[in-house]
């Protein structure tokens, strides 16, 4: 996984931590003992390996850890940029991480506030909206859907990519890479799926319905 530094002490103490199950006497012992780990050694920092360990587990060991009020950072070489950048476009070697995750209780609670809200009002000017709109039976069932809870209006892309590991939220009408086309490479649709999960902002849901609003009846 990487190294855990700790301040707390007259010395920093700095603890590797193995990806594997299978480790030897260099690893203070691998990502399962993460917990007992960070609480013995009264650590405050965790590095990650981007090279060693996959982006999405990353983002789930984080969360698992959020309580731990812990400082993140991430050794990244290319590729693996994403996670710790807001640009996906940006590349470098050690990135500070700020983790917003989606699935914090008032994260959901405004993506949920936000949704049954915004498809209220759509419902209520949909017999002027729906001209403007393809698929029209599609994109009231979509509505209906995100209003009582069946749906999210923005969820990720998955389906080339793997979100197993990413924090669980609702099928979306949009995935979060239509902003850029349905063509959107792989790659980008993993940093942005994870982009979405660590860093949520209802100001990112309203700028997707904004722009993407007459293709309610496309999914």
């Amino acid at each position: 996984v990487g190294q855990l530094m700790s301040s707390h002490t007259k010395i920093d103490i700095a603890a590797y931590v193995s990806p594997d199950a299978d480790t030897d006497k260099f690893f203070a012992g691998d990502i399962t003992q993460l917990d007992e780990i960070i609480n013995i050694n009264h650590i405050d920092e965790l590095i990650f390996c981007a090279k060693d360990i996959q982006a999405q587990q990353i983002i789930r060991t984080m969360l698992n850890l959020s309580s731990a009020n812990l400082d993140y950072k991430i050794a990244s070489p290319d590729g693996f940029s994403g996670i710790g950048s807001n640009s996906i476009n940006t590349t470098g070697e050690l990135y500070n991480v700020d983790i917003n995750a989606i699935d914090k209780p008032e994260n959901r609670r405004s993506k949920r506030m936000f949704d049954i809200v915004v498809s209220f009002f759509m419902i209520v000017l949909s017999p002027v909206l729906i001209w403007f709109i393809k698929g029209k039976l599609k994109a009231y069932s979509n509505l209906f859907s995100v209003l009582f809870g069946g749906k999210t209006f923005v969820s990720y892309r998955s389906d080339k990519n793997d979100v197993s590991l990413l924090p669980k939220i609702k099928k979306g009408v949009f995935s979060v890479d239509m902003i850029y086309g349905r063509d959107a490479k792989k790659d980008v649709a993993d940093r942005l799926n994870i982009m979405y999960a660590k860093d949520y902002k209802v100001s990112h849901d309203a700028m997707m319905v904004f722009k993407l609003w007459r293709k309610l009846g496309c999914n």
